[in-house]
């Protein structure tokens, strides 16, 4: 199943989305960033498209910088987040070693103690990870 289009207005946003349609493309208009903080709360995945000159129009603007944020944390967000005891510099060398969290998850709690992480932090993290 392909994401949705969306289409921030601008002039040519009209054509914009008869072309898309045409097409058979899901394309839908936007005019305010409310619009994509609830598709983000539904956890619809989508394609911003900004058609057009940027006329300084506000709702765009924050519509588009309010994508960009709520892309950004979930592009920096990890299940080892939710860890107690395992903070940036324990996050940054269980991936140096390991590679992925799905390695991470195989691995020994004697692996992951070896790293100089304590038994209980490591049981927690085998436990919620």
């Amino acid at each position: 199943m392909s994401r949705p289009v969306v289409l921030i207005g601008g002039q040519d946003a009209e054509a914009a989305m008869r072309l898309f349609t045409s097409e058979g493309v899901d394309a839908r208009m936007v005019a305010t960033a409310a619009e994509l903080r609830e598709a983000d709360k539904q956890g619809v995945r989508y394609t911003l498209v900004h058609v057009g000159v940027d006329d300084g129009e506000a709702e765009g603007t924050y519509a588009r910088a309010h994508h960009r944020k709520a892309r950004a944390r979930k592009a920096l967000s990890s299940p080892l987040d939710s860890v107690e005891g395992i903070g940036p510099a324990r996050k940054r060398l269980l991936m140096r070693t390991f590679g992925s969290l799905d390695a991470i998850r195989e691995a020994p709690v004697a692996d992951i103690v070896r790293l100089g992480i304590p038994e209980r932090v490591a049981v927690r993290l085998k436990e919620l990870v």
